[in-house]
């Protein structure tokens, strides 16, 4: 099973062995004196999402402080896994500290508004880039320009090269948020995501790279 949540892809120890997740149903329900029930439906909602694993390996405590700082800057983030897919705010992130490559952690999801019953395949793929690029460029980050004309161009008929163009424009950005990121975790201090970023920005960039990796996958998967 494949788990990623915003740019934090998981493998080895740290996929969870489950997932748990759910639905429920809203139900008013209205005793009458005659002892009939009369129930009104109020709507679904989605169930928190949660699981556990073990972040490990040498970039562990990097992985752990990317989650840690979802979870403070609030932000709407990618969750897939498997074929699942919902938009979630990581609303509570635990990790116990036994070395800088193993970590033991559960996270916890509270699936945002609309899209506790969306998954991918109900959606025509080019559709689906769209909206995850519209959501990347919402997030207001230094490179929503560079994105920001692929919804347009994404509406009308693509034709195989300008999708590869538009692959290669994706794939650009993500190459340079990577670098960023990996600069964020170091001593290197770069423009957009120094040492000295605040939290949140990280987070965003966190959120944006994961955006745009489903983008690509489902570009190379010929949407």
């Amino acid at each position: 099973m494949t788990v990623s949540i915003a740019s934090v892809t998981l493998r080895a120890f740290e996929i969870p062995a489950a997932i748990r997740y759910g639905t429920s149903h809203r139900v008013v329900v209205h005793q009458l004196g005659s002892g009939r029930r009369v129930l009104e439906t109020l709507g679904s909602d989605a169930l928190d999402i949660s699981f556990s694993g073990i972040l490990s390996g040498p970039d562990a405590a990097a992985q752990a402080s990317i989650l840690t700082e979802l979870c403070e800057s609030g932000q709407t983030v990618p969750l897939v896994w498997g074929s699942n897919y919902r938009d979630v705010v990581v609303k509570r992130f635990s990790a116990e500290y036994v070395s800088s490559g193993w970590i033991p952690y559960e996270l916890t999801c509270v699936v945002s508004e609309g899209t506790g019953q969306t998954t991918p395949s109900t959606e025509p793929g080019v559709a689906k880039i769209a909206a995850d690029i519209q959501s990347a460029v919402a997030l207001g980050t230094t490179w929503s320009a560079e994105l920001a004309a692929i919804p347009t161009l994404l509406s009308t008929a693509v034709s195989p090269s300008q999708l590869n163009d538009i692959r290669n424009r994706i794939a650009g950005v993500c190459v340079a948020i990577d670098a960023e990121m990996a600069a964020s975790a170091g001593t290197s201090a770069t423009a957009d995501l120094s040492s000295n970023t605040p939290p949140e920005h990280l987070a965003k960039a966190a959120a944006l790279l994961g955006y745009l990796r489903r983008s690509l996958k489902l570009i190379e998967n010929g949407t």
